[in-house]
Formats: structure tokens, C-alpha cells, sequence
């Protein structure tokens, strides 16, 4: 009997099989239903259907088919780092990558529709040090991206095509250090992004497409000694548009901890 259920996997480095999950689950734990203990939820009436259930997807994670579908890539971790009793600089990168499909159909009045969705999703961050006894510089460069093809056919109809693709840059600078008053400080600046696109194609043309994109970027100094914050700055900008001629605009900004301008938003379409 295992000590933990975990102890089942020690040192293998994967998920449980189904037939480990369950054997993970005779660890002597106390379980009572109406008053009486349960010696085996495995095979006790009352929790064997869903244990069983369980089981089944932890066999999923090893089957062939449904691998890729159902776990993701270790994530690649780059150092580069260069750490010195006074200094460390350097960098350090981790990306990963998954690109997986789906298939399925339902039969309807109308026949039987198969959907498919194909998916890639990609993910960067990238950190550059810069550490002393005087200053503390991160600098983080981060990008996501997600490409979604959603396929739904039927016999006797044309294809149709969905398409998504999300975009989400991020970038942060961090610098702590000495204040040109003395007092110790730090300074972040963001900007980030959320971009998004999509598309319906029917017979290899498009018969509608959309672009979002929401962008912010911030900048602002906080001193650790008055708690105060100065050569503060943020604006944020919002659009959006599609093939029907629907658009949608308007920013907002501030300076020094005041909005500085605002814009309502203005908005569009085809008559």
C-alpha cells in the first residue's frame, strides 16, 4: 500500500495510468457512506463508476490519439546568466509551443456535420538581468499567440471556415535604484496588447473578418522612502472594426496622476 498516492509515480516523470490512479486510491484513506466505512472505492458500488471514469482519462494522456490533444510540451528554458559575487547579468528564455486536433461530428435532421478544430498556441518570455549592489534591472519580453481553425462541413453544402487568432504582446521594464533626490526608488514601464482577428470563409471566400486591438502602455516612479509617485504617464487606445463597416475608436491618457485627454469613442456603419 502505497504511503501517498503520488508514491505510485515516484520518479517516472508522467501522469498515472488509469490502472495506477486506481491502485493510488487503495492508500487506506477513511471514506463512510451511510455510516459504514468504504474498504475499496474502486469497487464499492456507490464510487467505482466514477473512479472508473477517472481512470479513463489518465489512459487518454497515453494514448496515442489523444496525447497531443490532451497534454501540452515540457516548456524550453534557455539560461544564460552570468552570476558574479557583485554582479549578475544575463538572460533567461522560455518558450513552448503545442499545436493540436480535434474532430468530431453529430448526426442532425439534416445529416450528419463534422466539426474540426485546429489550434496552435505559442508562448515567448524573455528576461534580461541587470543586478548590482546599487540598481536591480528586469527587463521581460512576453508574447502569446493563438491560431484557431474551426471547420464545419455537412454533404451536399459548402465548408465554413472560422478563424480566430489572438495576439497578446507584453513588455515590462523594471528598474530599482538610487532616485536623483537620494531616496531609493523603482520605475516600471508596461505596455501590453490584446489583439484580436477573425475571419468566415465559405468556399474559399471571406464573407466576414474583424480586427480588435486594445493597447495600454504605463510608465511610473515609486519612491520607497515617501511612498510618493512621480513621472507618471498611461494611455490606453481601443479600435475596432469588421467587413460590415462597424468601427469602434477611443483612447484615454494621463499625465502626472491627471487624465489629460478622453475620447468617447466613435463609432460607425455602413448604411
Amino acid at each position: 500500500m502505497p504511503d501517498h498516492p503520488e508514491a505510485i509515480v515516484a520518479g517516472k516523470k508522467r501522469p498515472f495510468t488509469g490502472a495506477e490512479f486506481l491502485e493510488s486510491l487503495r492508500d487506506g484513506r477513511e471514506v463512510y457512506i451511510y455510516g459504514e466505512r468504504v474498504g475499496d472505492v474502486t469497487t464499492h458500488p456507490a464510487f467505482r463508476n466514477s473512479a472508473a471514469s477517472v481512470a479513463l482519462l489518465y489512459d487518454a494522456l497515453h494514448d496515442k490519439a489523444h496525447k497531443d490533444t490532451l497534454t501540452a510540451p515540457t516548456p524550453v528554458v534557455t539560461e544564460n546568466l552570468n552570476v558574479q559575487p557583485t554582479y549578475i547579468t544575463g538572460t533567461v528564455d522560455v518558450s513552448s509551443k503545442r499545436t493540436f486536433l480535434i474532430s468530431g461530428y453529430v448526426n442532425t435532421s439534416h445529416g450528419k456535420v463534422t466539426t474540426t478544430v485546429l489550434q496552435t498556441v505559442n508562448f515567448t518570455n524573455n528576461q534580461y538581468f541587470d543586478i548590482t549592489a546599487s540598481k536591480y534591472v528586469q527587463n521581460i519580453s512576453q508574447a502569446t499567440t493563438v491560431s484557431s481553425y474551426t471547420t464545419v462541413s455537412q454533404p451536399g453544402t459548402a465548408s465554413t471556415v472560422y478563424t480566430q487568432s489572438y495576439y497578446f504582446p507584453l513588455t515590462v521594464d523594471y528598474t530599482e535604484d538610487t532616485l536623483s533626490d537620494g531616496d531609493l526608488g523603482a520605475t516600471t514601464k508596461a505596455d501590453q496588447t490584446y489583439q484580436l482577428t477573425t475571419s468566415t470563409t465559405q468556399s474559399g471566400r471571406i464573407t466576414y473578418n474583424s480586427t480588435l486591438i486594445n493597447a495600454g502602455q504605463h510608465v511610473d516612479t515609486l519612491d520607497y522612502i515617501t511612498g510618493l509617485n512621480s513621472n507618471q504617464s498611461a494611455s490606453q487606445q481601443y479600435n475596432s472594426y469588421d467587413s460590415t463597416g462597424a468601427a469602434y475608436d477611443c483612447a484615454i491618457s494621463a499625465v502626472a496622476n491627471v487624465l489629460t485627454a478622453f475620447s468617447p469613442g466613435a463609432r460607425s456603419k455602413k448604411s
